[in-house]
């Protein structure tokens, strides 16, 4: 990830959503996980990050969820149409993260694993894409249960 153009670039979400489904898409069937992403519904969503870098931190995120779920587990990734930002979700239905996990997520350590699973893109590379780009990103588990993270970016008010 590299500072170069990340603030100024810009990302159409349905391309982003695509690439990253059809990235992550092979290993959900390997595991029988549902994945369910939600689409722009006709809407020209625009966020400012590169698209390869917001593509590689939702795969990561993608890809973290689909390694705490079960076989019939699900991983959903939302959007919520902000003002001034988009909200993306990917939550999932697995077990929650330890507490002792949950307090350093986004530092250099930061990365969960097991034995069966190939280690992801550290989480502190996500952080600092998207804080690159003026933008939030964040850990909540989910009170039915399961974990959410979350990705607050700035709309781009014009295409560049």
């Amino acid at each position: 990830f590299g500072r170069n153009g990340a603030a100024d670039a810009v990302a159409e979400m349905s391309e982003v959503l695509r690439s990253a489904e059809k990235t992550v898409a092979p290993q959900f069937a390997e595991k029988g996980a549902r994945l369910n992403i939600a689409d722009c519904d006709g809407r020209e969503l625009r966020v400012v990050m590169d698209s390869g870098h917001l593509c590689r931190v939702l795969v990561s995120l993608l890809e973290n969820g689909l390694q705490n779920v079960s076989t019939a587990g699900e991983v959903q990734l939302n959007l919520i149409d902000e003002p001034d930002s988009l909200l993306i979700q990917i939550c999932d239905n697995g077990a929650a993260l330890p507490p002792d996990v949950c307090k350093d997520l986004f530092s250099k350590s930061g990365s969960f694993e097991t034995e069966t699973q190939t280690p992801q893109l550290p989480l502190q590379f996500c952080r600092i894409a998207v804080e690159n780009c003026h933008g939030e990103i964040g850990y909540q588990p989910r009170e039915e249960g399961g974990n959410c993270f979350w990705i607050r970016l700035p709309k781009a008010t014009s295409v560049k």
